[in-house]
């Protein structure tokens, strides 16, 4: 999985959000991210693979392999949503 070229991640204020910037692209709009799915669009960024991003999101959160697998498949189903997967 690879985030689309276009996509900006932006700190406002005390928000992160993911912002489309190219013209034509998929995801031109802007989308509020948690403290979760900022860890989870960072580590897609850097090329992890689910299986990885499973691992690493147990062992930032201290939360079960099934939680994990739950939350990364929901927040991969916004980005697919909203193209920016």
């Amino acid at each position: 999985m690879k985030i689309k070229s276009g996509i900006t991640k932006k700190k406002i204020l005390d928000t992160v959000m993911l912002v489309g910037s190219e013209p034509g692209s998929d995801f031109t709009g802007s989308l509020a991210l948690n403290e979760t799915a900022e860890f989870i669009f960072d580590k897609l960024a850097a090329g992890i693979e689910r299986a990885e991003l499973i691992k690493a999101l147990c062992g930032e959160y201290e939360i079960s392999p099934e939680q994990a697998e739950k939350d990364t498949d929901a927040v991969i189903a916004q980005f697919e949503k909203y193209g920016i997967l």
